[in-house]
């Protein structure tokens, strides 16, 4: 690091945790370094260069290789080679700034491992079992990473007893309760199996609210540590492992944005041509309302015939995951009102992506020939608290999204005739009922007389 001094307000310091042991076998003038890691950050699935020091140009047999960091180099069973990059534009991009001493430098290549912790070896030959020369922590990718929102001191210091927020950027995060979950563990430990630290219980209701999920690209938690010292803050999302989440100041520039179509959600594909459709541009805050569903108010009373078809094709999602909660509705003015909901199943798709980007053609492209085939005069994106209602009724729309009001005055219908032969059959029970005890409890057969007969008065 070098710190020229010019600025008072720009001070350094750096924290680190030393390990080491001595390996008799090793001579240090030959071993190679690390002299660059590209990207910075490391994860899961993604591809790493090493730009990698020799001790001479003489460097062919020479190989670099990870074992996870519990092993030793040269005992490991479980072994990742790295791949010598050979092609000239790479090896100028990472090794022309070095002029004539560009022969002692090599890259090499690897698509990262599972997250964890590893031991980056080097051995300078075919007999040479390798050494440890840097150790490299491979992030799980989701969340890509955290920043503090809330409860830092001057400077971005944070102190015991003052709550702190930390909000996650990733994509498929869920913040109902039992689902996300996040805990700190000491920064010796590893997230799968490092317990609680820092007098911080383990997290396992994340926020904002409960409604943020699934398939939100942020969550975020609120808490107080109590005893000092260094952490690392670990996560698990729900049906995954636990990972460990850089922070906003461990990325290099350019990498702190939210990650565009090819990593932070389902690219979506059009499902008769199977090309691919435009993504929203990812929101940084998440969305306006905890419940959201878009409002469509068309040009005209009646809603467009196949509409359900035509937005299938716009927001390139199949016509089974288009929902309309309630029936078709009308404004003040007489224009057709249509309340929207997509539901995806985050393989396919993203929910709120493809709500996002059709509020985008509306108000950046309202000229695209798809957007104007749907006559829509406005798109709204509202709250609803969970449900949308109207009159009350909460109804499945069928037929293209409008529920015919009949459909309710069918189920009033059948349940009035069911009360109404309830009735019936209650009073055929009673009157049964009723004979019965008649018959018990009349007169006997031998005494058998009209009982409104008068009373025969005797001639003798």
């Amino acid at each position: 690091f070098a710190n020229t001094n010019t600025n008072p307000d720009c001070l350094m310091n750096v924290r680190a945790i030393f390990t080491h042991s001595t390996d008799t076998s090793a001579t240090d003038s030959k071993l190679p370094s690390i002299v660059n890691l590209d990207p910075r950050t490391a994860f899961e699935g993604s591809p790493t260069n090493l730009v990698i020091k020799h001790s001479s140009n003489d460097h062919n047999d020479e190989s670099i290789f990870l074992v996870p960091v519990e092993d030793e180099c040269g005992s490991s069973r479980s072994r990742t080679e790295l791949k010598a990059v050979t092609d000239s534009e790479s090896l100028e991009t990472y090794t022309g700034q070095y002029g004539p001493m560009a022969e002692f430098y090599s890259v090499w290549s690897t698509r990262n491992p599972r997250t964890d912790n590893y031991k980056i070896c080097g051995s300078t030959s075919q007999n040479d079992n390798g050494n440890e020369i840097g150790l490299l922590t491979v992030f799980g990718g989701n969340p890509m990473y955290f920043e503090i929102a809330a409860g830092s001191g001057e400077q971005g210091k944070i102190y015991t007893s003052t709550p702190l927020t930390l909000r996650f950027h990733g994509y498929d995060l869920d913040t109902r309760p039992y689902k996300d979950m996040a805990k700190l563990v000491d920064e010796t430990s590893t997230c799968d199996t490092g317990t609680p630290a820092g007098g911080v219980p383990m997290a396992t209701d994340l926020g904002p609210t409960d409604s943020y999920g699934p398939n939100t690209i942020i969550t975020e938690w609120t808490f107080s540590i109590i005893n000092d010292g260094g952490y690392k803050v670990c996560y698990k999302r729900f049906g995954s492992s636990w990972i460990d989440v850089p922070s906003l100041d461990d990325l290099p520039p350019g990498a702190v944005k939210v990650p565009t179509t090819t990593t932070i959600a389902p690219i979506p594909t059009n499902p008769r041509s199977k090309n691919s459709c435009p993504r929203a541009q990812p929101r940084s805050q998440g969305p306006k309302y905890t419940n959201t569903y878009l409002k469509l108010t068309f040009k005209q009373k009646d809603i467009p015939s196949f509409f359900r078809a035509l937005l299938g094709e716009v927001l390139c999602v199949p016509s089974s995951a288009i929902v309309f909660p309630i029936p078709v509705d009308t404004t003040s003015t007489g224009l057709g009102v249509l309340y929207l909901d997509i539901e995806c199943d985050g393989k396919a798709c993203g929910s709120q992506d493809r709500k996002d980007y059709l509020l985008e053609l509306a108000t950046n492209d309202p000229n695209n020939a798809e957007y104007l085939n749907l006559q829509l005069a406005l798109v709204e994106e509202v709250s609803t608290n969970g449900i949308i209602t109207r009159n009350d009724h909460h109804l499945k729309g069928e037929d293209g999204g409008v529920a015919k009001k009949k459909g309710f005055f069918f189920v009033v219908g059948c349940f009035t005739l069911i009360v109404i032969a309830g009735i019936v059959v209650y009073g055929m029970l009673q009157f049964r009922k009723n004979q019965h005890h008649f018959i018990q409890f009349g007169i006997d057969d031998d005494d058998d007389v009209d009982i409104q007969e008068p009373p025969r008065v005797s001639t003798a």
